[in-house]
């Protein structure tokens, strides 16, 4: 992981030895190569320096300036306990002012919440967002874009099912090559979860020149039960 000038970094576990709390944030001021040290400034304004590898339980974020209106779509790029927020979760900004958002979230109990975005600033544009994190989600309109050209394991029926299932009422794809895309989308990517082994022993041939009344009878052959894959069921990763 490369730490950079600005970046926000997000402690999950914390430090007693450095002083970080869990579930805090800091800055980063600089970082020095050779000593593999990084300083970060937490919001209280202290600087600690150190070793990034003997710290566990670290996000890292890039920030980046973004412009809100009343109305506009939100998503969340992390969790928070404080407000019940999962990751990816969507919401509509309700209200705006000089320190604060208030906005609804999606979801069954439209709930309402209200943050200071200078403390937690984990949340970008929500119009966009990729198939897997809209697993669960359901719009009425929704606008795939397909690059025929990406990863062929990542480029299957699986994607083409979760993307286009979340529109209730019209889905559109948007692609570089609407041919081929259509047989990448056909493909199937599933995982075999149970292996079927059957094994039969060697039955060794009796001497033909054994006198018939001494003939041993022929082992009876082992059953391995064989375990058998439900119908349907299969393994699949979205984008």
């Amino acid at each position: 992981m490369r730490y950079q000038p600005g970046n926000v970094v997000q402690y999950t576990i914390g430090s007693k030895e450095l002083g970080i709390e869990r579930g805090s944030s800091a800055t980063v001021l600089s970082t020095n190569a050779r000593e593999n040290t990084v300083t970060v400034e937490k919001r209280d304004g202290q600087t600690v320096i150190y070793n990034p590898q003997r710290l566990r339980g670290v996000n890292v974020f890039e920030t980046a300036q973004r412009e809100f209106a009343n109305g506009d779509r939100l998503q969340f790029t992390a969790p928070d306990k404080e407000f019940g927020i999962v990751r990816r979760e969507l919401g509509t900004v309700e209200e705006l002012s000089r320190n604060e958002i208030t906005m609804k979230l999606d979801g069954k109990d439209g709930c309402i919440i209200t943050f200071d975005p200078r403390g937690f600033r984990s949340f970008d544009h929500g119009y966009a967002v990729t198939s897997h994190s809209a697993q669960g989600l359901t719009t009425g309109r929704v606008l795939v874009n397909i690059d025929a050209d990406g990863p062929r394991g990542l480029i299957n029926s699986r994607l083409a099912y979760v993307a286009v299932s979340r529109a209730a009422h019209e889905a559109q794809i948007y692609t570089n090559d609407a041919r081929s895309l259509a047989a990448a989308l056909s493909t199937e990517h599933s995982k075999t979860s149970a292996v079927e082994f059957r094994h039969t022993p060697h039955i060794k041939e009796p001497d033909q020149h054994t006198d018939q009344q001494h003939k041993p009878e022929p082992a009876a052959a082992k059953q391995t039960p064989q375990l058998q894959q439900p119908p349907g069921f299969g393994l699949g990763l979205g984008l």
